[in-house]
């Protein structure tokens, strides 16, 4: 007998995993892929981050680590469990230093980041609503094709709407962290 689960045409459907699973798992999951996120509950292998992106990610890094108030830390690349079925990895996460790593919660995150070489799309569109309805209150996209940078600010209704689009020599001036302001034409190592 072929039994059909009712949302597989297949009768084959994913396993759901909760971000605590996931974390959980994470020393197994790093033997079988080099880069994952956990969205809805299902495991994704994330591209290879190439040659352009990891010159970003290096020159944002130095300049987080260097013009940070005190008060804040960066934490990069590491998993950010958003709820029970979300778990992305973004590029950068800041967030106050006195707040253990342990109890963060999303609206805890001052800034998120990413570099989005590759999943502009999905990273503008899908997963900034995810990003905007667990409650992060600004999220950047740098495009590092274009040489632009999209500000999302999260509105009283929950939403993001249309992001700030800003140029090369533009300056973003963070909103929850005093004094963090980017021009990316002053990036150390991009030009």
């Amino acid at each position: 007998m072929n039994i059909q689960h009712p949302f597989s045409k297949d009768g084959h459907r994913p396993a759901r995993f909760t971000a605590d699973a996931y974390v959980q798992s994470r020393a197994l999951i790093n033997q079988l892929f080099d880069k994952t996120e956990l969205l809805d509950g299902v495991i994704y292998e994330m591209p290879a981050d190439g040659p352009r992106t990891i010159e970003w990610n290096t020159a944002l890094n130095m300049w987080l680590v260097r013009a940070l108030p005190e008060q804040f830390h960066v934490v990069p690349d590491k998993t950010l469990k958003l709820a029970e079925y979300w778990a992305p990895t973004p590029d950068f996460h800041v967030i106050p230093a006195d707040t253990p790593i342990t109890s963060l919660q999303p609206a805890d995150v001052a800034l998120l980041i990413e570099v989005s070489d590759t999943t502009l799309h999905y990273d503008l569109g899908e997963k900034a609503e995810k990003y905007a309805e667990h409650g992060i209150h600004e999220y950047w996209v740098i495009d590092p094709e274009e040489k632009c940078l999209y500000a999302h600010h999260l509105r009283e209704d929950g939403g993001y709407g249309a992001p700030k689009k800003l140029g090369f020599t533009d300056t973003m001036t963070a909103t929850h962290i005093p004094g963090l302001a980017l021009r990316m034409a002053d990036l150390p190592r991009i030009s």
